[in-house]
């Protein structure tokens, strides 16, 4: 008897002692954040949405846009931004530069007291050309480099050295100026009839064109960086 009374203590005293020992510790449940090296990069802000230009925006840009300006009597003369309407580029440094001075309102002609260089002019055009001393039978317009670049600085925060082709307008370094001979009048157009802004930039759409021009606003300039064909203003 006294044996089972020691059996039965002594099994007890198990069951004691296997509640008394520690469990092994449980894995934590996995996190929801992603681990360090996985961790997605933050999203980007989202670009802001193009607002349509109402039609007071629109009538005041085509006001800048306007070709020419018109004086007494009738007269007028191509406006400076004319100039970058006269051909189409995806970047303005690309534009056509012959095509840009054809009709410029930034230049001078050669007068009868400057026969020196208008004979410089005449020798460097080569075969074909008006003798020398012509006493200016050919009107010769007159770009000083200078103030191009000032224009396009202006209107599109480039120089003419910024310009990928000059090579086909007459330039002469002893002057430094550019010249041409066109003798009528046909400046560059664009009006717009609707437009939008995207942050800093603009876009203007021509339904009769069908040419999009693309401006952006650099600090406090607006500066021009595009014009070309499309399709449709969608």
């Amino acid at each position: 008897m006294q044996k089972m009374i020691l059996a039965f203590c002594l099994w007890a005293c198990l069951l004691i002692l296997a509640g008394c020992t520690p469990a092994e510790p449980s894995a934590p449940p996995p996190s929801s954040a992603p681990a360090p090296s996985q961790a997605s990069e933050p999203e980007s802000e989202p670009e802001e949405e193009a607002a349509a230009l109402t039609p007071e925006e629109i009538e005041k840009a085509n006001e800048a846009f306007a070709p020419v300006v018109r004086f007494e009597g009738n007269k007028a003369n191509a406006t400076e931004i004319s100039c970058f309407f006269t051909s189409e580029y995806t970047d303005v440094r690309d534009l056509d530069f012959v095509e840009f001075l054809r009709y410029c309102p930034v230049q001078t002609i050669l007068k009868c007291t400057e026969l020196e260089e208008y004979d410089d002019v005449i020798a460097a055009m080569g075969a074909g050309a008006p003798p020398a001393g012509a006493d200016l039978a050919v009107p010769v317009h007159r770009f000083r480099k200078e103030e191009i670049s000032a224009l396009l600085k202006k209107y599109a925060g480039i120089t003419v050295d910024d310009l990928k082709d000059t090579s086909k307008v007459m330039y002469l370094e002893k002057y430094d100026c550019f010249y041409n001979f066109s003798s009528d009048f046909g400046p560059g157009t664009f009006q717009c009839d609707k437009g939008w802004k995207e942050g800093d930039t603009y876009r203007f759409f021509s339904e009769e064109y069908g040419k999009e021009l693309v401006i952006e606003k650099v600090g406090e300039d607006y500066l021009i960086r595009s014009f070309t064909f499309i399709a449709d203003g969608k």
